[in-house]
């Protein structure tokens, strides 16, 4: 299945989003502030997800500027 990335900052909407995808067979990996996903997510070596779901309004980095 898919590897998905998920930021989300609201700690319970992302635990609920989370088991539900992964019951659907995905992997997921949470992030909970906009700073920390792009850290992660660009570091050298890191295995781009098939996925990115986004919450807009995060800490640090807001969703539209991860996109950008």
């Amino acid at each position: 299945m898919a590897h998905i990335a998920l930021v989300e900052d609201e700690p319970e909407l992302s635990a609920l989003v989370t088991r539900s995808l992964q019951e659907a067979g995905h992997t997921v990996e949470p992030y909970f502030d906009g700073e920390t996903a792009l850290k992660r997510l660009l570091a050298p070596g890191a295995t781009d997800p098939d996925l990115l779901v986004l919450d807009l309004m995060l800490p640090k980095v807001d969703g539209l500027e991860i996109c950008r």
